[in-house]
């Protein structure tokens, strides 16, 4: 029972962290295609950038069975299966904790400590 539990965290934490970048950049977000053009070239072996990588993390996770041509091209990028995402999977699972950790988790961490930062020199 405590490992299906586990394997269950780790999308509720990427949507959750998610959701924190999605506000604070919304901007970003909404013009991808444009903007992270590296992460569409297919054959691209570069890291996607980290804002639109959050993106792809957060639809491979809620969209496991409606996987996109981009979203199918960061699963090769991560190399797990390109067909959906099996948090069952340990390995697969490992790799996206680890970009979960690098990416994600940092992004909206720093927004956070941005935020609380700017908060106490208004109030200071």
């Amino acid at each position: 029972m405590a490992h299906g539990r586990r394997n269950k965290k780790l999308p509720l934490k990427i949507l959750l962290n998610y959701l924190i970048v999605e506000i604070d950049r919304e901007n970003e977000l909404k013009d991808g295609q444009k903007v992270y053009k590296n992460s569409n070239e297919e054959n691209s072996n570069n890291s996607p950038d980290p804002i639109r990588e959050c993106y792809l993390m957060r639809n491979l996770t809620v969209h496991q069975d409606r996987l996109n041509e981009e979203v199918r091209r960061y699963c090769k990028f991560l190399g797990i299966s390109e067909e959906h995402y099996n948090p069952y999977n340990k390995e697969a699972e490992n790799k996206l904790r680890k970009r979960y950790n690098d990416i994600l988790r940092e992004e909206a961490r720093k927004i956070i400590e941005e935020k609380l930062t700017t908060k106490e020199e208004l109030n200071g």
